[in-house]
């Protein structure tokens, strides 16, 4: 395996920022910061960032703030939002706990609305185009749980696929499971001793590699 030799994007979360960093360690950009343009709202909570459009733009959820947003790199122009920062809902226009904003294959953005029991699909204008599970509260008895395409039980990953389909990771019940974007379920597993598996990935020999958002928390490689 060669060294990495690009330049890693992190989300800073618990400093509110994103830092770009070169292999030898030294922080080359920083959003927020005085010489880029400032974000359009309080920027709070970075959970996940990827680079997008071949390194120029960041996609990024901002968890405990409701929103997602996309912004240009290096100018640090804001290129689209969505979501009401600071204000969770589940009305059209509205987020609540975002994870895991990833970028699709088309060009667009899939996102684990945590807390609204739903995966949403937006085009590459950040505008919604489709939706996976019932918006439900995780909260009231007897919801949001696994009973794919139709319910999702408080989806934290969505990871897409080199296929076109994405791994989806369930808080309530444990479960992991692969979809295609129509959401028809290709495979699902619930994993002894995995109790609150997040942000699967699948490896290049095709085995998955999940970890445990638990005390103490744990990484484990499976096969479907």
């Amino acid at each position: 395996m060669r060294p990495f030799a690009g330049l890693l994007l992190i989300a800073d979360r618990g400093n509110n920022r994103l830092i770009v960093v070169t292999p030898k360690k030294k922080i080359v950009w920083e959003y927020p910061a005085p010489n880029l343009p400032p974000p359009p709202f309080r920027f709070y909570f970075p959970d996940d960032a990827f680079w997008v459009h071949g390194g120029h733009a960041i996609l990024l959820n901002e968890e405990d703030n409701d929103v997602l947003a996309e912004i240009a790199y290096p100018s640090g122009e804001t290129i689209w939002t969505y979501g009401h920062p600071g204000v969770p809902g589940s009305a059209p226009g509205y987020l609540h706990q975002p994870d895991d904003a990833y970028p699709t294959l088309d060009g667009g953005v899939t996102v684990a609305d945590a807390h609204n029991c739903r995966l949403l699909f937006f085009n590459p204008a950040g505008r919604v185009i489709k939706q996976i599970g019932e918006t439900e509260n995780p909260d009231v008895p007897n919801v949001c749980i696994h009973d794919i395409p139709r319910r999702i039980g408080y989806p934290n990953g969505d990871t897409p696929l080199p296929n076109g389909d994405f791994l989806v990771s369930e808080l309530r019940g444990g479960w992991i499971s692969e979809i295609k974007p129509d959401g028809t379920q290709v495979w699902a597993t619930q994993l002894p001793g995995l109790s609150l598996p997040s942000d699967p990935q699948r490896l290049a020999d095709g085995s998955y590699l999940v970890v445990d958002y638990n005390t103490p928390g744990k990484v484990i490689r499976f096969t479907s």
